[in-house]
């Protein structure tokens, strides 16, 4: 009976050392996933109320005060935001623009400048980007966990 006792309590411990083994080893599927998107522009920071990446578009929007800023990414040399960096001008489709919708004639662009997208897991996206705009200012930023729709 002794044997026995042991055999089930020796059994009981290896069931619950390979279930905790086997939690230990799974993949984590957790970690911070909710998108960011901020950029700053004029010395003034943006961050993202919205943000939605498309195949090869990113829409973010931010509010200040009433006005609503928009910024449109436009990745046109490539479709579902492949890991790169990329060129920002006309001549590949390539652009970023920003305007405040109130006033849909304060649009500028994209110049020059890079789009880079540094990682991308489970149809999320992540990455920078860092333009002159037609006005003659820089603008740039980041973002995190965009989920591809």
């Amino acid at each position: 009976m002794k044997a026995r006792v042991v055999s089930i309590k020796l059994l009981a411990g290896l069931v619950l050392f390979s279930s905790l083994l086997l939690i230990s080893c799974e993949k984590s599927t957790g970690g911070n996933l909710t998108p960011q998107f901020q950029w700053e522009l004029n010395n003034t920071g943006y961050y993202q109320a919205s943000a939605n990446a498309y195949t090869n578009n990113i829409e973010a929007r931010s509010t200040v005060g009433p006005n609503i800023k928009h910024l449109e990414v436009s990745l046109h040399s490539v479709d579902a935001f492949p890991v790169g960096a990329y060129t920002m001008d006309y001549t590949f489709g390539n652009v970023i623009g920003f305007w405040d919708e109130s006033s849909p004639g304060s649009a500028v662009s994209s110049m020059a400048g890079t789009f880079s997208v540094t990682k991308k897991v489970d149809n999320r996206i992540s990455g920078t980007f860092d333009v002159t705009l037609s006005d003659g200012t820089n603008l740039s930023g980041d973002f995190k966990n965009l989920e591809l729709e």
